[in-house]
């Protein structure tokens, strides 16, 4: 943004100031929070959920990092489901978007974690 003062005196002489700003958001007030486009996926390894996390300060994006835990069904292992592209990330305007499929039924849970660029950490949050 570029910030504009004009000064006028009594005596007609003008002068004119400007300034570039970067307004950022407020890490300190982001919130973390996680969704999913499905309620119940069907366990056949090729079907997909997508889940959306964000991190913003009010309408404005934050920046900073993501991880997530996964809780899974007894017996469960890692071969058994797929949760793409990774299980960190880095928030691009403020929104990341994962595939999750599994061949495996039962409940899933999903625990998001973010840490600001600015250092905050924020409150996870549980995606079932």
């Amino acid at each position: 943004y570029t910030l504009k003062a004009q000064v006028s005196q009594t005596n007609g002489q003008v002068s004119t100031k400007t300034a570039e700003s970067k307004f950022v958001a407020d890490d300190k007030n982001a919130v973390l929070t996680a969704s999913s486009d499905m309620q119940s996926l069907v366990a056949d390894g090729k079907s997909t959920a997508k889940l959306a996390v964000t991190l913003m300060s009010a309408n404005n994006p934050v920046g900073g990092n993501m991880w997530v835990d996964i809780q899974t069904p007894e017996g469960v292992t890692e071969k058994d489901y797929q949760f793409l592209p990774s299980k960190n990330d880095h928030f691009v305007s403020g929104k990341i978007i994962r595939t999750f499929s599994t061949s495996k039924p039962g409940v899933y849970t999903f625990t998001f974690n973010a840490l600001t660029y600015g250092g905050y950490e924020m409150k996870p949050v549980t995606v079932t």
